[in-house]
């Protein structure tokens, strides 16, 4: 075995500079042998374009296994907190009325009596005085947690801990890049700025030599394309083609806008996905600012009619804004691994940022690489098994995505399009058609899978999936069970309550005064 010393990746930003930290980490993390070096090439002509504004909890201990300082993170990063996804407006409730539930990070323990807690909420509903469209509050205190915008513990010392429940963050995405590495340079990645203006590629794919425009061809071993959109790489030179999933997911553009904070408006502790016409909006709290902006079909809103329809939404004059309409590619590449070049992030596969999961997808693929870690001979069955993990990856989200719209029952033509049958795929209807008679399981969804089972369930009960069904295990679900939950639920959201704002608690660990809510 001729073992593999060196890895180039090509291109920057979040997902350049985290998959460089993870495989530097992982692949050395024993100190045995000879370590594998990692240099990444980085263009000085193309700036630096950050991955998404949001994140999963898996993300957190990710940056605690590459060892990045929580507390400096948040401050360089102007990051705070993120609970889950509050979805506005999405579904109507049996009266017509516009609901709004939660998708939270969290959802209370996995088992009560042998069963899901949510057959118990199922067959009982939900408990004293809280939403009946919202499953997650009867579940976990972190829905209230998200109405108090409350911060994830009592003191800052306590890195990467929540008292009551884990979370996520929401942070800018440049400044992590440029956070990310700094920290990786420290480490010892190579960091070379120039541009790759070519390859030499041999037989069987693999790529013996990038053709640099300032240092010329230098040898290569396994190359991670990282250059975003253009696939630098792996398209361009490689010409893997891109598998597109335009007819299950009907958005294509984005209008990004930032907006400042009002006078003492709090931070709040999640993103909302607001429905509009033709889509959705986003907004996401950051520490000095909020992002946001409107994901839409261009098949039912030109750009003017989109960027007024959000600046309606904002309260903004249109005339006084100039916004960035970005159009987007959703879809994979048909292979991640093509001879000896891997692609890593946006070079890779692109799903809408509904759930946040462009980060994850790149710790993820990171993740895979490590476990499916080649030699020069770069096996044929490894890389085969390698491109069908990172397939169900991007179909798995797909198909969690997709689930959102498919169930929404908004009347506009757009709504109505993205709920067509025609929208579906085998995989998410036959999921579906089985979850009518229980709740879903892991064994329902492939690995790797960012959403779990809970996520699914939580998600279809605030929907109304099983509206008017009576699921068997519902018929086993004790009412003095459901009240015992809801008797500790209760203790706990006492207890929560007394956690700080957001605001104070990341003024404090930015070592600021806290700013009045």
């Amino acid at each position: 075995m001729q073992a593999v010393q060196n890895i180039t990746i090509v291109g920057g930003g979040t997902a350049g500079w985290l998959t460089a930290l993870m495989l530097h980490t992982r692949l050395n993390w024993t100190r045995q042998g000879p370590p594998v070096q990692v240099a990444l090439i980085e263009s000085p002509n193309i700036p630096i374009i950050g991955v998404g504004e949001g994140c999963l909890p898996g993300i957190m201990a990710e940056f605690q296994r590459i060892g990045l300082d929580e507390q400096e993170f948040i401050r360089r990063c102007n990051a705070t907190f993120k609970f889950g996804v509050n979805f506005v407006n999405w579904n109507l409730t049996e009266d017509g009325k516009p609901g709004t539930f939660v998708h939270p990070v969290s959802y209370g323990d996995r088992w009560l009596g042998g069963i899901s807690p949510l057959y118990y909420y199922l067959a009982h509903g939900a408990h004293g005085g809280h939403d009946p469209h919202n499953a997650a509050a009867s579940l976990d205190p972190i829905v209230e947690a998200i109405r108090l915008n409350r911060a994830p513990r009592a003191s800052p010392e306590d890195a990467y801990k929540g008292d009551f429940f884990r979370y996520a963050y929401h942070f800018d995405a440049t400044k992590l890049a440029e956070y990310l590495r700094e920290t990786g340079t420290r480490r010892g990645i190579t960091h070379v700025l120039d541009d790759v203006d070519n390859a030499i590629v041999g037989d069987g794919e693999i790529i013996s030599h990038l053709i640099l425009r300032q240092r010329g061809a230098i040898p290569v071993e396994l190359v991670i394309d990282c250059t975003g959109f253009r696939g630098t790489i792996i398209s361009k030179i490689l010409n893997e083609p891109f598998q597109s999933y335009s007819n299950n997911l009907l958005c294509d553009r984005a209008v990004p806008i930032q907006i400042p904070y009002r006078e003492n408006e709090p931070i709040e502790s999640s993103t909302s996905a607001t429905a509009l016409s033709a889509g959705w909006v986003w907004r996401i709290p950051l520490f000095n600012r909020i992002g946001t902006g409107y994901v839409y079909s261009s098949q039912h809103r030109s750009d003017d009619e989109a960027i007024r329809e959000l600046c309606q939404y904002l309260g903004l004059d249109p005339e006084g804004v100039e916004p960035r309409v970005i159009q987007m590619r959703v879809g994979r590449l048909r292979r991640a691994w093509v001879g000896n070049c891997i692609a890593v992030g946006l070079s890779g596969g692109f799903i809408e940022p509904l759930e946040a999961t462009a980060i994850m997808s790149i710790a993820v693929t990171a993740f895979q690489i490590t476990h499916h870690f080649p030699d020069k001979s770069m096996p044929e069955t490894l890389r085969q098994r390698f491109n069908k993990r990172i397939d169900t990856l991007y179909n798995n989200v797909r198909d969690f995505i997709l689930m959102h719209y498919y169930l929404a029952n908004r009347p506009e033509p757009f709504w109505r399009a993205a709920r067509d049958p025609s929208v579906l795929t085998e995989s998410l209807l036959e999921n579906l058609e089985v979850w009518r008679y229980r709740l879903p399981e892991p064994e329902d969804l492939g690995q790797p899978n960012i959403f779990t089972d809970a996520s699914y369930a939580v998600c279809l009960a605030s929907k109304g999936f099983f509206r008017g069904q009576k699921l068997f295990m519902e018929t086993r679900a004790a009412r003095q069970h459901w009240d015992h939950y809801f008797a500790a639920l209760e203790r706990r959201r006492a207890r929560m309550r007394a956690l700080p704002s957001a605001r104070d608690f990341l003024a404090k660990m930015r070592r600021e005064q806290p700013v009045a809510a």
